[in-house]
């Protein structure tokens, strides 16, 4: 900024900045917007104002013209009558002036201070200028600055890092795009067969851009499990009608590893008739292609005589997926 007058006041959006050197020039580092620049002087006439607008990366200079106050031209009449009249003192003072501070003073410290901060790479040093200048004119520079330094060394695939940052600037510059990396990167690791771990995802992250392919995956596997839940209840179905028709080989096609021990119950002495009965007391545990199920084991034993005996007791039912069908692992496990 050019003035031409020597020690001008420099105002920049109403906040006194500096004084021109002695050939009437200052220099000083804005941010990159919109500025009303001001430049006064006691002595000459109404202040002369600017405004510029300052893209990123680029410099500008503004020229002010300030005209000396021209003393008033009075009649003689006026003259006579002003030579007269008696002056009554006052106890009103004469408002001064504010005085810019003189080179070499807190304002020109700083300013050198920041030109140093603010050229350097290293996030320490602005957060060294904002400590020492806690309220200074380039704060918010400075913790804009501080933010893009920061944000530029934090590994982006890091969930950890990002969370840091996050931490660190909650409403930060760039927290918009730290959260949605860690959506991002959350989703790409996410079990997607883990129905528990798809609908944490969805009430950790109810807006997100994965919410119809979160939802369209939940709504798979619970057609799944449904199918598979009436799988497993055919296989205890058929275990159950192996009894009940006394076949040994319905039973063995069902339950591969029945034991002889089993097998007899259905080729009993005359007179009796034994039949397993498994009820589900509750829904079928699936991990892959192994299930558990809660049962309740009905054991009713026919003796001759046609009295019949009954036990109950509760027991889970393993089994295996072995092509599309399900088969008895274990019917009798504690």
């Amino acid at each position: 900024m050019q003035s031409g007058l020597p020690d001008a006041l420099v105002f920049v959006d109403h906040t006194l900045r500096g004084r021109t050197d002695g050939q009437g020039v200052f220099s000083v580092q804005l941010e990159a917007k919109s500025h009303q620049v001001r430049v006064e002087k006691p002595g000459f006439q109404t202040p002369a104002e600017q405004q510029i607008d300052i893209a990123s990366g680029s410099s500008g200079r503004l020229t002010f013209k300030l005209d000396p106050v021209l003393p008033e031209v009075k009649s003689e009449k006026a003259r006579s009558r002003e030579a007269t009249k008696s002056v009554a003192p006052s106890s009103q003072e004469v408002p001064k002036l504010p005085q810019a501070p003189s080179p070499g003073t807190t304002l020109d410290t700083e300013a050198q201070d920041w030109e140093r901060a603010s050229a350097a790479a290293d996030p320490a040093q602005i957060e060294e200028y904002l400590k020492k200048y806690s309220s200074g004119s380039h704060k918010s520079e400075a913790e804009s600055r501080l933010q893009d330094l920061v944000w530029g060394q934090v590994n982006r695939n890091d969930t950890t890092a990002l969370q840091g940052y996050l931490n660190r600037f909650p409403k930060g510059q760039h927290s918009d795009e730290a959260s949605a990396q860690i959506e991002a990167l959350l989703w790409s690791k996410l079990d997607k067969k883990d129905r528990q771990a798809l609908q944490g995802f969805l009430v950790e992250y109810p807006n997100s851009a994965h919410r119809n392919e979160a939802q369209s995956i939940l709504y798979q596997l619970d057609r799944q499990r449904s199918e598979e839940r009436q799988d497993i209840q055919a296989a205890l179905d058929k275990f159950n009608a192996a009894f009940e028709r006394q076949q040994p080989r319905e039973l063995k096609d069902i339950w591969p590893g029945a034991t002889s021990k089993y097998l007899e119950q259905l080729h009993p002495p005359a007179g009796y008739k034994v039949i397993f009965t498994l009820q589900p007391s509750g829904y079928p545990a699936i991990s892959g292609d192994t299930a558990q199920v809660p049962c309740d084991l009905k054991t009713e034993t026919t003796e001759p005589g046609g009295q019949i005996k009954t036990n109950r007791k509760a027991v889970v039912v393993r089994l295996r997926k072995t092509g599309n069908r399900w088969l008895i692992i274990d019917p009798f496990a504690p």
